[in-house]
């Protein structure tokens, strides 16, 4: 009998690595980037595209590597997130390797974290990937010092919404 469940495991993961990630969505809104970027000082979007995998897995290791090296004191507060838009080649092992490296960095470091997931088949890369990163220092927050989401700013963030209509 355990042999059996042991077989059935196998077969559940062989299965789950030729999955494409599962149809669906998890909306990410411009409401979301003011809250995580409330009361925070500093903040930036980093856009990366590529038609590989390893591409995106290199590109999000680097930036992850930059967050995590950043100076903290006792009185930071940070937050994260991503936008993931894919067409449907996209394994789910390949949309888990970003989302556990993201989750991760959220869990080690505890930085608040959030994301949204797309998937269309018209693409013209195979994975676009939009980091959203926000840092504050406590007794720092009030409404002179937060982080001013500018036009620009908005305006990258409709892009990614529009993106996922």
């Amino acid at each position: 009998m355990s042999l059996l469940r042991s077989f059935e495991g196998k077969v559940l993961d062989e299965m789950r690595n030729k999955l494409p990630i599962p149809d669906g969505e998890i909306p990410f809104f411009e409401d979301d980037l003011l809250s995580m970027s409330k009361d925070m000082q500093r903040g930036f979007i980093v856009e990366i595209k590529g038609s590989d995998i390893r591409e995106i897995e290199q590109q999000l290791s680097d930036l992850l590597q930059t967050i995590t090296s950043m100076p903290r004191c006792s009185l930071t507060f940070e937050s994260m997130g991503y936008v993931l838009r894919s067409n449907a080649s996209l394994l789910w092992p390949e949309y888990q390797e970003i989302h556990t490296k993201m989750k991760a960095v959220s869990d080690s470091n505890n930085i608040w974290f959030n994301f949204g997931i797309e998937q269309k088949t018209a693409l013209p890369k195979r994975i676009m990937l939009s980091v959203f990163y926000f840092t504050g220092e406590i007794g720092l927050t009030s409404s002179d010092t937060s982080v001013e989401v500018d036009d620009e700013f908005r305006a990258q963030v409709r892009a990614i919404e529009k993106s996922m209509q």
